[in-house]
């Protein structure tokens, strides 16, 4: 048994000097290759990728991906894993657009080791892509999802080097809660309900807030056009070129931006209303998320559990209403809501 012994302390050693000498190794990777990806020919360039344990890592990160545990989010859970025995964990995860998957780790482990985080996503009939990683060193994972759909998280700690290794995996929105002290509770009527006896889909969200209650940019944009129309009343257009968006807030009761106006995350871009198809209902903002080349889609996922932050400007309460819509309580979910 000694010559086990002895082969894991020579392995260990060259790992130890690999892992040393790799900001030299990672510096002549082409550009893109992520860090786990950068590991990997690291091993091979110093021909560890044929010894058992290389193998056995190797294979690990494969079935991680072949293999991943179905799971729902937000989740936690503590992992013990052995230096002598490669692991990796794969998680399948059902995301939607809009949301920001946070991946955070805690290592307790004797000796300082990295773990590489990496997701994927799945299609049918396709082998899973990568879509992120880690940073190099980094205990945590942030990305945007940008399509639904499922996903892989694989998280793999680096040969010899083992631990507890805390997991911990949930969403958040991606955008700002458009309407200043609400959140997804004062939402009453949702995407693609029926509107004018089932002729036409309500293309967005309405959130129900008092009268003049400020609505806010969901995120940095350009002020593509504030005017009226039919439909929404007095309406801003807001584009949001890292995502290819268009966001559009309807039936407000006056604008606080013109077009050609660049915008912030939580700037004020008018107050709350009932303009356009809304007379006669209780204020609301009518707010919508148009892809380009794509067309309306759902806001819902990118401001859910969001919480719209007050304006400078404001107090930390709502305004109070005029007269005739003090207190209004937001309706349960209606179909015949304006917008």
């Amino acid at each position: 048994m000694w010559w086990r012994v002895l082969i894991t302390v020579l392995l260990a050693a060259i790992v130890g000097l690999l892992l040393w000498d790799r900001e030299r190794v990672m510096s002549v990777l082409p550009g893109g290759a992520s860090p786990h990806e950068a590991y990997v020919r690291s091993l091979e360039a110093a021909g560890l990728e044929d010894t058992a344990l290389g193998r056995d890592w190797l294979a690990a990160a494969r079935r991680a991906l072949v293999e991943p545990e179905k799971t729902s989010l937000p989740m936690e859970t503590t992992l013990r894993h052995a230096a002598a025995q490669p692991r990796a964990f794969g998680y399948l995860l059902d995301l939607r657009r809009g949301r920001v998957l946070n991946v955070n780790l805690t290592l307790e482990a004797e000796e300082p080791a990295h773990v590489f985080i990496d997701l994927f996503e799945v299609r049918t009939g396709e082998a899973p892509s990568a879509v992120a990683s880690a940073k190099r060193d980094s205990l945590t994972l942030e990305h945007e999802i940008r399509r639904d759909g499922q996903y892989i998280v694989r998280i793999q700690p680096e040969l010899l080097r083992g631990g507890d290794l805390r997991i911990g995996n949930r969403t958040t929105a991606s955008l700002t809660f458009p309407v200043a002290g609400q959140d997804v509770s004062a939402v009453r009527s949702f995407f693609l309900d029926p509107r004018d006896a089932g002729r036409r889909q309500h293309h967005g969200v309405d959130i129900f807030a008092p009268r003049e209650t400020p609505v806010l940019a969901a995120s940095d944009g350009i002020v593509v056009s504030a005017g009226t129309n039919r439909l929404g009343g007095n309406v801003v257009w807001v584009l949001d070129p890292a995502r290819r968006q268009r966001q559009y807030y309807a039936h407000l009761s006056r604008q606080a931006v013109s077009g050609g106006e660049r915008v912030s995350a939580g700037d004020v871009l008018g107050y709350v209303g009932n303009t356009g198809n809304a007379r006669g209902t209780p204020p609301h903002l009518h707010f919508g998320i148009y892809a380009l080349q794509e067309g309306p889609i759902d806001p819902l996922p990118f401001v859910s559990g969001a919480r719209g932050p007050q304006p400078p400007s404001t107090s930390s309460s709502p305004p109070s209403s005029p007269s005739g819509s003090t207190g209004e309580k937001p309706p349960q979910r209606s179909t015949g809501v304006g917008g």
